[in-house]
């Protein structure tokens, strides 16, 4: 048997468009829910498709064949700081970070999330 695979341990690149957040191509880690049935986001990931956390609470209207959408808060307390900035996030199937942003504006969250899907399914 031969040594594993060293892209499946390694991050993806970070995103280097202008404004990409620092979680971007990361894997899911420190994020601590405020949900009774999910208190991480880990739980909600066994559709095997991505999964978006509107984490202001409200659903960000993302339309889109295949997208699992979930609201929550974000536990600040039991969060790492990186974290506490981020209104909504995208989680690929294999628990990467496809796009996590920080605008409070929905639609302009939504928009995102969906160039984001977009480029993810070429």
């Amino acid at each position: 048997m031969g040594p594993p695979d060293r892209r499946l341990r390694d991050p993806l690149p970070a995103d280097t468009t202008p404004g990409a957040h620092p979680l971007n191509g990361t894997r899911l880690a420190g994020l601590a829910l405020d949900a009774t049935d999910a208190p991480t986001a880990h739980p909600l990931m066994h559709h095997g498709r991505p999964l978006l956390l509107d984490l202001g609470g409200t659903r960000t209207p993302c339309p889109a064949e295949g997208l699992e959408q979930r609201a929550g808060a974000v536990n600040s307390e039991a969060t790492q700081a990186i974290w506490r900035d981020v209104t909504a996030v995208l989680i690929r199937p294999d628990a990467r970070i496809a796009w996590a942003g920080t605008d409070t504006d929905p639609q302009r969250r939504a928009a995102d999330c969906l160039t984001t899907l977009r480029t993810l399914c070429r």
